[in-house]
């Protein structure tokens, strides 16, 4: 059976049976799987929201975040240190291992 006859088969269900079907294979996810199923509901729930904002919550959920506590000490200590420039925000990303 292709992949357009199961489709056609589906969409020839019931809503009620359609639901059974979604449920069922959400069920046999991993769960990265289910987080981009997730991600890829809210996108197309939500199209007025800009892609990066989209991102900058992800990069939330998956711990690419950098405190400001912690960027604000290495900026004042790299700029104590000998005088020299702080710290970019991108080396404070690398030296906190983001």
């Amino acid at each position: 059976m292709s992949v357009a006859e199961v489709i056609a088969e589906i969409e020839a269900l019931p809503e009620a049976e359609r639901v059974m079907v979604v449920e069922e294979i959400l069920r046999t996810l991993s769960p990265d799987e289910l987080k981009t199923v997730e991600r890829f509901l809210r996108r197309i729930t939500h199209p007025d929201v800009p892609e990066d904002v989209w991102e900058g919550f992800e990069d939330t959920e998956d711990g690419r975040v950098v405190d400001m506590h912690d960027l604000l000490e290495l900026r004042k200590a790299r700029a104590d240190d000998e005088g020299k420039r702080p710290v970019s925000i991108a080396e404070a990303r690398h030296r906190l291992g983001l």
